[in-house]
């Protein structure tokens, strides 16, 4: 693209520059002005002023100089620099592609924008139609070399004056642009995450929702959206949920509460949203400060809602048809068994937790599982008498803080151990079985997980 640089510096000369004989404030006004071309020419980017009547000015300021040196000379110059911050966007004529919301991109706009509207601005300061100027102040230093006079200025005025112009250009172009209703649009659907967000915790279920359409409202601009019904996905997943507890039987030792079992939608929602047939349409406003309003977080109300109603009924559900009630401690007892056959007594000191006993019958080896053949409950201190067939046994002790009843004892948070060497029972004999846990006791255990 060819350089633009332009230079508008209007002279009027209350002296004649003309002829082999110039004064010495024309010398200088000359020497001044070769500078300010010089600026020009060394500047890449758009670049214009002006210094009105500098002939004029070179002149007052010389009378306010008490002695002026015959070679050198240092004068307080007004320079105008273009202030384009007051163009409205009317005055523009930008043509910009139609855009769709779902294809282009910021940049794309952005730089075709900005292209068209620092083009138009910066005709506009060249033939400075509607265009307002700032006054700033230069001082310029002139020094005689070789019976010809120079004019230098100080490197940080040479900056503002070459880059008034195209810093004012860029910024305003920008301004213009940030108030452009397109642009907004576009920026709404490239920051449409951050809305959503506010409404859909599921980064999932976010990715299924889709933009229909960003409009301009009075009172901002109104984003329809399209997305999956969330009664639709939520039942699907508490259904799969509430199956997967009852296939297993009873197995809950407490009941569920909402808050943790909510955690499951984030595991399951990516398997289960492409799934979903069903999809809803709602708007919300988004203002011009691009900020999402009122409207999104009664979405998200409504959206939290459902499914925290389809959580609370599945929890309850599950908690009601799934979950093992704790009941009291039984006496010390047999609880089931025909509980025949050779006299066993089986102490507990009062040192020893309440145990729940299971006696497997087994051919020899401890690690057999064994048939059930009684199992029976002994509270710390007492001593119960049962009566076991001959036989193998190997011998499972339970305790805990929570009775379950039969089959489930203490449940998984229970301890249990296992006897590490077998039990054999003869005909014709009693036998006295001491519990783990006093000095005395005649039946070594290992630990062992539930094994109910």
């Amino acid at each position: 693209m060819k350089r633009k640089v332009a230079l508008w510096i209007m002279v009027f000369m209350m002296m004649s520059l003309s002829g082999c004989a110039l004064g010495k404030t024309a010398q200088h006004a000359k020497a001044i002005e070769a500078s300010f071309q010089q600026i020009t020419e060394e500047t890449s980017s758009f670049c214009h002023f002006k210094c009105e009547d500098l002939g004029k000015q070179v002149k007052e300021a010389a009378k306010k100089t008490k002695k002026s040196k015959k070679d050198s000379a240092s004068y307080q110059l007004t320079t105008m620099v273009p202030d384009v911050s007051a163009v409205k966007v009317e005055q523009l004529k930008i043509e910009v592609p139609k855009i769709d919301i779902k294809t282009t991109t910021l940049e794309e706009y952005e730089k075709e924008y900005t292209k068209q509207a620092e083009e138009q601005l910066q005709e506009m300061i060249t033939k400075d139609q509607d265009i307002k100027w700032k006054k700033v102040p230069v001082q310029v230093t002139l020094s005689k070399k070789d019976k010809k006079w120079e004019a230098t200025i100080d490197s940080v005025q040479k900056e503002t004056l070459a880059g008034s112009a195209n810093l004012t250009v860029n910024t305003t172009a920008m301004g213009l642009l940030n108030e452009d209703s397109e642009y907004k649009r576009l920026q709404i659907a490239h920051n449409m995450e951050e809305y959503l967000t506010k409404a859909f915790s599921e980064e999932d279920y976010r990715s299924k929702v889709e933009v229909e359409d960003i409009t301009k409202e009075s009172a901002g601009y109104k984003v329809k959206i399209k997305y999956p019904d969330p009664e639709e996905i939520y039942s699907s997943i508490m259904k799969e949920y509430y199956e997967g507890y009852k296939a297993k039987g009873q197995v809950l030792y407490s009941p569920l509460n909402s808050s943790s079992s909510a955690n499951t939608f984030s595991s399951k929602m990516k398997d289960k949203i492409g799934d979903v047939k069903e999809k809803k349409t709602t708007t919300f406003t988004v203002g011009e400060d691009l900020k999402g309003g009122k409207d999104l977080e009664e979405l998200y109300t409504e959206h939290v809602g459902i499914k925290k109603k389809l959580v609370d009924d599945t929890i309850a559900k599950i908690n009601k048809e799934c979950v093992i009630p704790e009941l009291g401690l039984p006496a010390t007892s047999v609880l089931q068994g025909a509980n025949q056959g050779q006299s066993i007594l089986v102490k507990s000191s009062a040192d020893v937790s309440d145990k729940y006993l299971t006696f497997h019958q087994i051919n020899s080896d401890v690690n057999e599982e064994g048939t059930l053949v009684l199992s029976a409950f002994v509270k710390k201190g007492e001593e119960l008498t049962i009566y076991l067939p001959a036989g193998n046994y190997k011998l499972i002790q339970g305790y805990g803080d929570k009775w379950y009843g039969e089959p489930r004892a203490f449940g998984p948070s229970g301890r249990y151990q296992v006897s590490s060497q077998v039990l054999s029972v003869q005909p014709n004999y009693t036998y006295t079985l001491t519990l783990y846990g006093v000095a005395d006791g005649n039946m070594p255990t290992k630990g062992i997980d539930f094994p109910y």
